[in-house]
This record gives structure tokens, C-alpha cells and sequence, in this order.
């Protein structure tokens, strides 16, 4: 285990877990990636990017908890996942010190303070222990709530990816945000 789990109170006195994500949850983190992409405008994969069978969820999942630079958190409130965070080394390998982070929060329990947590979890370890030296995410210009969280906590405008994505026949540009962690 990297992560040592914890229990944190929302604003409005919600308990929930933050805990490292086990292989046996692989069956319940897919539902509820695919539940967080067919609910948000703001999620950049479509649910069929999280249709893996158990064993290859188990096996990403296991993956990541042997490698130094890659953590999956779990939020949970009465053992239902309620929010996801994590960050890993981008698969071309062509960036090893630079982390990709993402995070997803079920909208019933959005702005509870329940992403800042998971945020302050993940990137607390990320200086702590994974060896990164940056810290990147992508968001999506109108997703306004996001990027103050993800400034808020030092991340820093870098770069635009313009049209990158075409929802629903509308374009998206995409802004990159970056932090400097070493």
C-alpha cells in the first residue's frame, strides 16, 4: 500500500473515506467511471473506454499500485464509490517525471469539498513519495468550477488544445494546466 487511508468530513458534515483503490474494487470503479462519462459533459472518454473485462481492470489496477509514480484514490460514503482521483505517468513514456492527473465526482456530491479532497490526496502524495516532478491535467474551458479548484491548488494555464473535442456537433477547446512539484 502507498496510500494510508483516511476519513474526511464535507462542509455539511457528510463523512466519507479517501482509501487506495484494490483490485477488488475493479468491478465497481468500472461501473462508476462509465456512470461519471454518460453523466458529465465535462469527462473526455466515452464509456466504452471503461468496458474492461475484471481481469484487465484488476490487471491496470495492480499496475499501477506496483509502479513509484501512479496512485488510484477512492472517495467513499457508506461504501459506494462516490468520487475517483488518480495520477500516472503517461503511457508513450516519453515524459517520465511528469504526471497526468484526473478526477471524477459523482454530481450528487459535487461542490462538498469532496474533489479538493481527493486533489489534496492525490498531490500530497505526489510530492511526497512518487518521484513526478510535474504535474499535468486537461479541462475543458467551460468546466469554470474545475479549473478555480485545479488553480486553486497551484495549477497553472499552459496551453490550449483548440477544437479538440466535438460534443454533441459543438467544438471544446481544452486547456492544459500544469504544476511544478519538485
Amino acid at each position: 500500500m502507498k496510500y494510508q487511508s483516511g476519513t474526511f468530513l464535507t462542509a455539511n458534515n457528510l463523512e466519507y473515506r479517501i482509501r487506495e483503490v484494490q483490485a477488488t474494487d475493479a468491478a465497481l470503479l468500472n461501473s462508476f467511471l462509465q456512470m461519471m462519462v454518460r453523466d458529465s459533459e465535462y469527462l473526455e472518454f466515452e464509456a466504452d473506454d471503461f468496458n474492461h473485462s475484471r481481469d484487465e481492470e484488476e490487471k491496470i489496477i495492480r499496475e499501477c499500485a506496483d509502479a513509484k509514480n501512479c496512485l488510484m484514490l477512492l472517495a467513499e460514503n457508506n461504501q459506494q464509490i462516490i468520487g475517483y482521483a488518480g495520477i500516472r505517468v503517461s503511457t508513450q513514456g516519453i515524459m517520465p517525471y511528469v504526471g497526468v492527473f484526473g478526477i471524477a465526482v459523482h454530481k450528487e456530491y459535487q461542490h462538498q469539498g469532496i474533489g479538493s479532497g481527493l486533489m489534496n490526496e492525490v498531490l500530497g502524495w505526489a510530492r511526497e513519495s512518487s518521484g513526478l516532478k510535474k504535474i499535468i491535467l486537461a479541462v475543458f474551458e467551460d468546466n469554470i468550477n474545475a479549473i478555480k479548484l485545479y488553480e486553486s491548488a497551484g495549477f497553472r494555464k499552459e496551453g490550449v488544445l483548440e477544437k479538440s473535442y466535438i460534443i454533441n456537433g459543438r467544438p471544446h477547446q481544452q486547456i492544459i494546466m500544469g504544476m511544478d512539484i519538485s
